[in-house]
């Protein structure tokens, strides 16, 4: 299979990025980048046929599978590779126990630095797995912690992400990786 290239260069001029595309290059990202930007590079790049096994993924209480973490995202970025997507889900469910406990104590403290050094170390493993709902819990946590924003509703907020992380993990924790991809 092709290895897909992706270029990152600091050089904007059109000719260079035209001769990255023409040596064999796949897509390019001009420094400095903003993380999404390099992050819709990769999945744009990645574009693949996937097909996931859905009925493996069924939905949990009232919340849909999607909302809650993507098996779909997560297999795009590992292009499919079930070993490497086994290993990058158990160092999810370790960092996010992990993390889940030291973002309650930074809480508890009422430490706005800790929470926001916190939210954005582990917010590149929930922008890879998880769903619409943790990745708009967590940039706004996140954006709240840097402004010490930390009243009530960050509270609520914070606690409703640590609730999800945790069901996300306790759904990880079930779903057995090598059956996750159909027969095409």
């Amino acid at each position: 299979s092709k290895i897909p290239i992706i270029a990152l260069t600091a050089n904007a001029f059109k000719t260079v990025l035209d001769h990255c595309l023409k040596v064999g290059m796949n897509s390019y990202v001009v420094k400095p980048f903003e993380e999404e930007k390099l992050m819709l590079t990769i999945y744009q790049t990645l574009e693949s046929d996937i097909e996931i096994n859905n009925e493996l993924l069924k939905p949990i209480d009232d919340k849909t599978v999607d909302e809650l973490f993507s098996i779909k995202k997560l297999l795009k970025i590992t292009e499919g590779d079930l070993d490497f997507t086994k290993k990058m889900i158990e160092i999810f469910i370790v960092q996010s126990e992990k993390t889940n406990g030291e973002l309650m104590l930074a809480w508890e403290k009422k430490n706005a630095n800790e929470l926001s050094g916190i939210l954005h170390k582990i917010k590149p493993s929930i922008n890879n797995i998880g769903g619409d709902q943790l990745v708009g819990l967590i940039k706004i946590l996140e954006v709240k912690a840097l402004k010490s924003d930390l009243t009530h509703e960050f509270e609520e907020l914070l606690m409703e992400f640590v609730e999800l992380v945790n069901q996300v993990v306790e759904e990880l924790k079930r779903i057995d990786v090598s059956k996750l991809l159909s027969k095409k």
